[in-house]
């Protein structure tokens, strides 16, 4: 079934890529890796789910300001609107950037991507424009870019779309970046996300990521970041929405005493199947990279991590942490850090618990007048506050706590009070 399923899929997309989009080696090498790539289980579980429904582009272009409004996070940024994947220069503020929007074939490449699989594979195989945006600090009056990419679900098919950043942090310069993906309804699309950002020298970024899409949307992205000297990336992902959910964030120091803090949480609930994996490369001496990733799930949920130190690489901190929770019975997660390492000089450590709700915190509660389900909604809520705490921006993260709270616990979610 496993093997029907992959060639069925792959069928599909085939007639895709030749349907929809122009094409050129690039996109066919990207294509051919993807059909002799070899899958593991997990991968091919993911594509059983295509079955029914036929894979098409379609670009909505009667989206009003409005809706936009609406699908917003109300936060004073620099906003940047994309919907189906191509940016809408018309409802963006873009007097404080410098940006392309350029065709792929004309697009010089700056790295390779740092890690290499199925779904970077699927993702340029349809790659059609790449915004490319310059950041200086002295040009953004200290308010945030914010990244909005609105989705639109169809009905009886599964639009497929492809959004795709190239952003260069100059260096010196000290920048928040928010990327938001929602869906425009409740039908299906599937999102095809790449977003590649360089953090030049002594600079900072802060990125957040949030993921709230609908339940019936699939979503693939591969998220590269590449760390220049000095500088220091504190980039958090929130997977609080989708039906089926692959997240890769790959890391790469391209020069001495870089540091990152790559963080995640993750909230499957009902059908849900999410996947986050990191890679993070030490490939110069004196970086450091802290990683704390958590999963509360009530359905399946998953957590791959690998860190690799390169032989000439000494003097790294590297540490990696996966803390999980399982809502009841029915709940799956599965936990994998790992580290590779080629030289003796490093500190690196790394570790993983799973576990349930303890009883006893319940009964504590409970003894100070709380009522009993309450008490558990205090608890699964605070084991998400460490990671929550880790965004800087004050309204963002209460922000953000809402939502976390509203997909764990519905109506009752402004029961939970901090």
């Amino acid at each position: 079934m496993a093997g029907l399923s992959i060639d069925i899929f792959l069928n599909k997309w085939k007639d895709l890529f030749y349907d929809s989009f122009n094409y050129s080696n690039y996109f066919k090498n990207h294509l051919k890796s993807l059909l002799n790539i070899k899958l593991t289980v997990n991968e091919y579980n993911l594509f059983k789910y295509f079955f029914d429904k036929k894979l098409i582009n379609f670009v909505n272009k009667n989206l009003l300001l409005d809706k936009i409004n609406e699908l917003s996070l109300p936060i004073d940024s620099i906003r940047l609107i994309f919907i189906d994947g191509f940016f809408v220069c018309n409802f963006s503020n873009t007097e404080f950037i410098i940006f392309n929007n350029i065709n792929v074939l004309n697009y010089y490449n700056y790295f390779t991507a740092i890690s290499f699989d199925i779904f970077l594979h699927l993702i340029e195989s349809i790659l059609n424009k790449i915004f490319i945006l310059n950041i200086y600090s002295n040009n953004l009056n200290d308010k945030p870019i914010y990244i909005l990419n609105i989705s639109t679900g169809l009905k009886s098919d599964i639009n497929v779309l492809n959004y795709r950043y190239h952003i260069i942090i100059e260096s010196s310069s000290y920048i928040n970046i928010i990327e938001h993906y929602v869906s425009l309804n409740n039908y299906s699309h599937l999102t095809c996300a790449r977003f590649v950002i360089e953090v030049l020298n002594n600079s900072y970024l802060e990125h957040t990521k949030i993921l709230s899409e609908n339940s019936s949307s699939y979503h693939f992205s591969c998220n590269d970041i590449y760390i220049d000297s000095g500088s220091f990336v504190n980039s958090t992902v929130f997977l609080l929405g989708s039906g089926i959910i692959r997240n890769n964030t790959n890391v790469k120091f391209n020069g001495e005493n870089g540091n990152i803090l790559l963080n995640s949480l993750s909230v499957p609930i009902k059908n849900n199947f999410f996947n986050n994996y990191t890679y993070v490369e030490h490939n110069f001496r004196n970086s450091k990279s802290y990683q704390l990733h958590k999963i509360i799930s009530s359905a399946y949920g998953k957590f791959r991590g690998l860190v690799k130190i390169l032989k000439n690489s000494s003097k790294v901190n590297a540490t990696m942490i996966s803390r999980n929770l399982l809502l009841n019975n029915l709940s799956y997660i599965e936990t994998e850090p790992k580290l590779e390492i080629y030289n003796n000089d490093v500190k690196c450590t790394h570790a993983a618990t799973l576990g349930k709700i303890d009883e006893n915190q319940i009964f504590y509660l409970c003894s100070r007048g709380i009522d009993s389900g309450i008490a558990k909604n205090m608890i699964i809520s605070s084991f998400s506050y460490d990671i929550i705490n880790l965004v800087k921006n004050n309204l963002l993260r209460d922000i953000i706590l809402k939502l976390i709270n509203k997909r764990l616990f519905g109506d009752f979610y402004e029961s939970i009070d901090y």
